[in-house]
């Protein structure tokens, strides 16, 4: 507390609120990009709960130009260099298509050279599909860059592979022998296509509505841990069936390895420890030159709250989450009001 210049209480807050995050399984030893993702997620509960705005043990070990003042973080909207855009929910309207002034926004962006990132939780081929469909395949190729399946799966410019991430093996039986007995649906994220064990209404949905790649039924489980799978997804019937038993068990037997995300209130989701779309944009970042000050991330779920915080700038629209409208940094209009224009126009297109 005196190196720090402040009072033992302050002292013990911020070393409170650094271990908890550890226990979170935040670890700012893992790489630059683990570290700015601690550090920001310090200074964010360290401002949130007024007990400091100087932010927290990371920035204090690191003071210099990066220990300014987190709180001009706050209402930022100068200086932003590349957009990240959640889709479903987000770009995508419940019609899972990017709408017409959605659309006009984007190209908009196009012409003044602004970078656009899709940062989904959608297989490459789907996000790229949706695209399409909607007048976009233009802008969005597999030449382009994006952030894909959480975070697990990173293009750069070019369409250059930068980074993938995959399931432990021991996390994926565990998951289609659960599904198994529970009866519900589930698929392996693969890449090009999906694995499943049994064919199932829902993961027929999830390829026609969402664009997901079909799931193809293994003969054997054996042979499906045989492949590298990115991510697990479980598709209830309804969201009560998720809140109700599929969320609640693994909460309680998580396997080692996997965390539990959320992108769509009827599916859930475990993907690798330590991973989200935040460490994938962070990575992405670097190949232009962008700082995450310079970025705007806009999103719904609660998979989107690391790539807010992560932010220059995070705004998250109407029909977000309340876990994730508390961590924005601003509100735009729901997916199906053209809250994604509204972010561009203004926060980006605005004129100065």
């Amino acid at each position: 507390a005196k190196e720090r210049a402040h009072d033992l209480r302050k002292e013990l807050r911020i070393l409170l609120v650094h271990g908890l995050l550890h226990l979170l399984d935040y670890d700012h030893e893992l790489s630059e990009e683990a570290e700015e993702l601690m550090k920001r997620e310090e200074e964010r509960i360290l401002r949130k709960l007024q007990w400091t705005s100087d932010g927290g043990l990371i920035t204090k070990a690191t003071a210099g130009d990066d220990g300014a003042d987190s709180s001009e973080k706050e209402g930022k909207t100068k200086g932003i260099k590349l957009v990240a855009f959640d889709m479903d929910g987000t770009l995508l309207n419940s019609d899972v298509l990017v709408s017409a002034k959605n659309r006009e926004a984007l190209e908009e962006c196009e012409r003044r050279g602004v970078p656009v990132i899709l940062a989904t939780g959608k297989a490459r081929t789907s996000a790229l599909l949706a695209c399409e469909k909607s007048g976009l395949g233009h802008m969005f190729s597999s030449a382009s860059p994006g952030i894909f399946i959480q975070g697990l799966l990173v293009h750069g410019p070019g369409g250059k592979v930068l980074s993938q991430t995959y399931l432990p093996k021991e996390v994926v039986e565990r998951a289609f022998s659960y599904a198994e007995e529970a009866q519900i649906a589930c698929c392996g994220f693969l890449g090009d296509r999906n694995v499943t064990l049994a064919a199932h209404p829902r993961l027929d949905e999830l390829h026609e509505r969402y664009f997901e790649p079909a799931s193809y039924v293994a003969d054997s489980l054996e042979e499906i841990l045989a492949q590298d799978v990115y991510k697990i997804l479980f598709y209830g019937d309804d969201e009560a069936v998720i809140n109700g038993s599929v969320k609640p068990y693994w909460e309680e037997n998580l396997v080692e390895g996997a965390k539990i995300t959320r992108a769509i209130p009827e599916m859930l989701e475990l993907v690798p420890a330590g991973t989200s779309k935040a460490t994938g944009l962070a990575k992405l970042l670097r190949e232009y030159s962008v700082t995450p000050e310079e970025m705007m991330a806009v999103g719904d779920g609660d998979n989107d709250l690391e790539m807010l915080q992560l932010a220059g700038l995070g705004v998250a629209v109407a029909n977000a989450t309340s876990g994730l409208k508390e961590v924005a940094d601003a509100m735009v209009s729901s997916n199906d009001d053209n809250g994604a224009a509204e972010a561009l126009w203004k926060f980006v297109l605005k004129d100065e």
